[in-house]
């Protein structure tokens, strides 16, 4: 179970830096731009379901299960810092708001159609159950129980806790190298990263508002009690796992600023070394 994980984790960590972020930085269509910061959080969902299901099966033998999301909530959390990022990365405000709607939409919808989708599930596995010549079999995972519940109420949480640090950190990535590469007014740039931070948390605070009510009056999943008495632990296990990703993903996450598209913002502006900031 731990191996997976890691290997999980560096398997989407490589994927991110070296193939996404590369081809994102090199793509000059704003339109294909859109779609690839779009399909960049679709990228961890098989190793997140993977790590997810493994968590549930056998997490009880080593982990208490109030602490179990810390073994797989990692995974999706760098694809929303990540998203969040290349979406600060627009110069048009509008293409900013439709990243943040779209993202919204999609997450309200994934839980409206849960229980589809478990029903999807449970027909592929137990098609592979039977036409698979292998010994391993999988079983469908009871949505109702106890544990599948906490678990889901514990990734949810740290998924909103990520959306709103993965708002926060990439308008600080963009402001600081906007200002330590251009010879601009701090205020200028920070006056917009504000004007932005704003629209992206109202939008992710509206959408979430949806989703948790889904969650616990459709679901039962236990959200408000596990946030009532453990948002402590929430909140340290978020920042240790963003200070990770800042530790690693910092290269990549100024890469996506450092393009030539920015020279057209501050045409009377002098560029400055930035050698520091990517390096």
């Amino acid at each position: 179970m731990l191996s997976f994980s890691f290997l999980g984790i560096c398997l989407i960590a490589y994927i991110y830096a070296y193939v996404i972020v590369e081809y994102f930085t090199a793509t000059e269509c704003k339109i294909k731009k859109a779609i690839i910061a779009a399909i960049t959080p679709g990228v961890a969902i098989p190793v997140t379901a993977i790590a997810k299901y493994i968590v549930l099966q056998k997490s009880t033998e080593i982990i208490d299960p109030d602490r179990a999301f810390l073994l797989c909530s990692f995974l999706r959390g760098v694809s929303i810092v990540l998203y969040r990022t290349m979406q600060s990365g627009f110069q048009n405000v509008w293409l900013f708001i439709g990243l943040s709607l779209l993202h919204g939409v999609s997450n309200v919808l994934s839980k409206a159609t849960l229980n589809f989708r478990v029903k999807m599930w449970t027909l592929l596995v137990k098609a592979f159950n039977r036409t698979s010549c292998c010994r391993v079999k999988f079983e469908v995972l009871v949505l109702s129980s106890p544990r599948t519940r906490r678990l889901n109420a514990d990734l949810e949480i740290q998924n909103i806790l990520f959306e709103y640090t993965g708002v926060i950190l990439s308008q600080a990535y963009l402001a600081c190298y906007l200002v330590m590469s251009f010879d601009v007014s701090p205020w200028e740039v920070i006056n917009g990263s504000l004007m932005r931070l704003a629209i992206g948390l109202t939008i992710d605070f509206f959408f979430n508002i949806i989703s948790v009510f889904i969650q616990i009056h459709f679901y039962d999943i236990p959200m408000r009690k596990v946030w009532s008495n453990y948002w402590s632990r929430h909140v340290t296990a978020n920042a240790f796992m963003c200070i990770c990703m800042v530790t690693y993903f910092s290269t990549s996450f100024v890469g996506i600023f450092a393009s030539r598209k920015y020279m057209s913002m501050f045409k009377e502006s002098k560029l400055r070394n930035c050698t520091s900031v990517l390096y």
